[in-house]
């Protein structure tokens, strides 16, 4: 006889809608009458892929594209077997980002899988207004990889309507991302008391912080210069890099308001359903620059803003240049070349010169 628990809470997202922030809470808490499916600990999206993906992912759309190695499929799998026969919980919890971009095929594995141990499935998404989920992607494709400058649309009917279709719509509860309306302004509580979670707790840690725009535009500079598969997201020369810059608490970043807003005006039937399926009126205009706010519109934009604010690695002031993008970009790459070769910042890093470090050194750049 299988045995059944209470209830399943899927915890689908959706991406940058405060997940990692839930999902560190998750980690951290002890939730009464809860556990964490055993597939990880925080976010469960290698074990979802692998279990579910078919070989395969779907997560180019937000999150560039990623190759998985499958020797791990039947170990989560027996891992889930064990949970299923030995846990006291009533309650079980799956939380991964990679639900609400999988496919309608994956999502039916997803359903299969869990179906026949659960007397409910109930499926949770934060949903993020396409002016704030646009510039905070943006900022989340460099930090992965190296995509050109390009807005993402969020695909809300496409996404949301395949959990409808696979979960049911009354299964699949939708709430708008917005801290005002938030339990004391927090997705970790409001989550918990939108879930009935009891003890879920936010994390101490701060985590996938947002970008300045000194952080971004170097970031893309590093990027530009340096990706692929032998600069993963927690190479250590990378991770060094996004730690100064998290000293680089201004000024902020805007994306070019007229991009935003050709985005949306060419959605606007998107946006015409995630009203209707929120049952409230989502209006959605881009966020307009202040005073001392940075603007990025194209590459070039970027390339600039890293000529400027380079000096800010080694603590000295900014600076305007009057080149071209090209020589802005080459000027700031040699200076985050001789930053991240110096000692002094040896111990950011897992060894003082690490690989893109022995790189750098082949180049054609002098010290400036």
């Amino acid at each position: 006889m299988i045995k059944r628990f209470r209830k399943l809470i899927i915890h689908a997202g959706m991406p940058k809608a405060g997940s990692s922030a839930i999902q560190e809470g998750f980690a951290a808490s002890t939730i009464e009458g809860c556990e964490l499916l055993g597939l990880g600990n925080g976010n469960q999206n290698r074990a979802c892929s692998l279990l579910f993906g078919g070989g395969a992912t779907n997560r180019k759309k937000f999150h560039g594209r990623i190759d998985l190695p499958q020797t791990s499929r039947d170990e989560f799998d027996a891992r889930l077997t064990r949970q299923f026969s030995e846990s006291k919980a009533e309650t079980l919890i799956l939380t991964a980002e990679w639900v609400y971009t999988a496919n309608e095929q994956m999502l039916r594995r997803v359903l299969r899988r869990f179906k026949p141990h659960f007397e409910a499935i109930e499926v949770y998404a934060y949903i993020r207004k396409p002016s704030e989920f646009i510039p905070s992607d943006f900022q989340q494709q460099y930090k992965i990889s190296a995509p050109g400058f390009g807005l993402q649309w969020p695909d809300y009917a496409l996404h949301l309507g395949r959990l409808d279709k696979v979960f049911g719509a009354t299964c699949v509860h939708l709430r708008l991302f917005d801290r005002d309306r938030m339990k004391g302004g927090d997705a970790v509580l409001d989550f918990a008391e939108w879930a009935n979670l009891s003890g879920l707790e936010p994390a101490r840690k701060q985590v996938n912080t947002s970008l300045s725009a000194p952080g971004l535009s170097l970031l893309a500079c590093f990027r530009r210069h340096r990706s692929g598969k032998d600069f993963p997201p927690g190479h250590p020369d990378l991770q060094a890099l996004l730690g100064a810059t998290k000293a680089m608490k201004s000024p902020r970043f805007v994306i070019e308001p007229d991009l935003v807003a050709a985005k949306i005006d060419a959605h606007r039937d998107d946006l015409a359903w995630l009203s209707e399926r929120l049952g409230e009126a989502i209006e959605d205009h881009p966020r307009l620059p202040k005073e001392d706010d940075v603007v990025f519109g194209s590459e070039d934009d970027l390339k600039h803003a890293a000529a400027r604010f380079v000096p800010l690695l080694d603590g000295k002031p900014t600076h305007r240049l009057p080149q071209g993008a090209d020589e802005a970009d080459a000027l700031a790459w040699r200076r985050v070349v001789a930053w991240l070769n110096t000692p002094n910042d040896a111990e950011t890093r897992e060894q003082p010169q690490g690989l893109f470090a022995r790189v750098a050194r082949a180049l054609p750049f002098k010290r400036l």
